[in-house]
């Protein structure tokens, strides 16, 4: 008798492998497509240096920081070029007892043009150095879209990116 869940658990490894095969081509291709572009260098590289690159967040494309601009910058990044639909979003702050958390939602939902509804629970923490006191006005903000297929994009875009102007 033939194991029916072996064959399809076959059949599902091999469409997955071929999806991932076509994802990195894709990947390929849009890079050769965009590499002359700033916002397409910029995104990446500012993924590559502060976005979260380890092999276990191959789930997640997500960047943390705390400069509203790099933030901006980064979302129409993710917008443009891996067209991700403003319904992906989600936004997760990392603030201090002291900031009201209404006021940083506030402040980071209409910067980004992401709404209220796709933020998560924020992360409060109790200590608080008088150093970073007035620096972070408004926290440290998370924004992050669940998707292995972006993240793969990412990977191949970083991988080429080196590829162009390291090792040649």
């Amino acid at each position: 008798m033939i194991d029916k869940v072996a064959i399809m658990n076959e059949a599902r490894e091999r469409y997955r492998l071929e999806h991932e095969k076509e994802i990195k081509r894709e990947a390929g291709v849009s890079f050769r497509r965009y590499k002359n572009e700033p916002l397409f260098i910029a995104g990446v590289t500012l993924y590559w240096g502060e976005g979260k690159t380890t092999r276990r967040d191959v789930w997640n494309l997500e960047l943390n920081n705390t400069d509203p601009n790099l933030l901006k910058l980064y979302c129409s990044f993710l917008r443009k070029y891996l067209k991700v639909d403003d319904s992906l979003f989600r936004v997760r702050l990392f603030l201090y007892t002291d900031l009201n958390e209404e006021k940083c939602k506030s402040f980071w939902s209409e910067l980004l043009g992401i709404s209220l509804s796709q933020f998560i629970k924020s992360y409060i923490s109790e200590s608080r150095s008088s150093v970073t006191k007035n620096r972070l006005p408004y926290g440290t903000c998370s924004v992050y879209i669940s998707s292995k297929d972006l993240r793969t994009t990412m990977a191949i875009w970083i991988e080429q990116l080196v590829n162009l102007y390291i090792k040649n």
